[in-house]
């Protein structure tokens, strides 16, 4: 689905709606942004609109599936992590995607899942999804590790692989608000020092 700050192409009316929507929400939320602005921003009409999404919530969860298939299809967007080295790059590239953008938008995922009101429930579980094939990679690292006998035996994988997710959530965030990645390399940083401190080194 790409970054939301992205490129044109010769689009379906199904693509350019999807494209519109995805843009729309990942810099308003979901909330914040009608039908009718998907609608003119995309150049279609609720006709087209209809024809493909029964609401609103049917093309946030298309948008959600979209992603979540591209993350576990294309291993530039969520590559296997095989060293400290590639966890560091890991948690270091969402800065690329925020520079790109100005500082001027958050975690396209994170941006929905804000946005849920607690009858949302569906597309929780799609949001819940995409996070734990994200997760996936660290944690899968931090369990080589520790078989390896290269990780404490007090270190939690999937403890770890969650925190290195919500470093990267919440630094985005800040990274936002404060309008530069300063907030984000700092946290990745300090984030490091405190996953290391589970090494064993030998």
């Amino acid at each position: 689905m790409g970054n939301g700050c992205s490129d044109e192409k010769k689009l379906s009316s199904r693509e350019k709606i999807l494209f519109a929507a995805f843009d729309l929400f990942h810099e308003k939320g979901i909330q914040a942004t009608s039908v009718d602005d998907i609608l003119r921003q995309s150049g279609t009409g609720k006709s087209q609109f209809y024809h493909y999404f029964k609401s609103k919530e049917g093309i946030v969860r298309a948008i959600l599936a979209d992603m979540h298939e591209q993350l576990k299809r294309d291993i530039s967007l969520n590559p296997a992590i095989e060293s400290w080295s590639d966890l560091e790059l890991w948690l270091k590239a969402p800065a690329q995607i925020q520079e790109s953008c100005s500082c001027r938008r958050g975690c396209p995922v994170g941006t929905i899942a804000a946005n849920l009101s607690p009858e949302d429930e569906a597309i929780r579980q799609d949001i819940q999804l995409i996070f734990e094939t994200i997760k996936s990679k660290p944690h899968a690292f931090f369990m080589a590790q520790q078989t390896q006998n290269k990780l404490k035996p007090s270190a939690d994988p999937d403890s770890l692989a969650t925190f290195c997710v919500s470093v990267i959530q919440g630094t985005a965030l800040l990274s936002k608000i404060e309008r530069n990645t300063n907030p984000f390399h700092s946290g990745v940083e300090h984030a490091l020092i405190y996953l290391k401190s589970f090494r064993i080194e030998g």
